[in-house]
């Protein structure tokens, strides 16, 4: 849906709607993308694992607002990332989400 794949962080991912470009749409494509993502981790089911099987889920927080979008780093290592409040309120409601659940204020 024309999201931007941010950044990987341990287990989470952190993807851009309207940054660089933006769109109308952007809040229909973010939930949109994010069900798509609920409903192919769900058909997933479990994975086979030394320890027995393991459910495999995902929980997603969906939030809009204005943020920074910029290039961050340094010479050896630069990126495009986007920062503000509106970041750390959403990483805040994808950690508060349940499996499966996908939390938008």
């Amino acid at each position: 849906m024309e999201g931007d794949l941010d950044k990987l962080v341990g287990d989470a991912i952190m993807v851009l709607f309207g940054a660089p470009v933006a769109h109308r749409d952007d809040p229909l494509r973010a939930v949109s993308t994010a069900l798509d993502m609920i409903k192919a981790v769900s058909e997933l089911g479990s994975a086979d694992t030394t320890d027995g099987k393991v459910d495999i889920n995902m929980s997603i927080g969906i939030n809009t607002g204005e943020v920074v979008a910029l290039n961050m780093g340094s010479d050896n290592r630069m990126e495009y990332t986007v920062m503000g409040d509106v970041v750390n309120t959403t990483s805040r409601l994808e950690g508060i989400a349940n499996p499966g659940e996908v939390i938008i204020p």
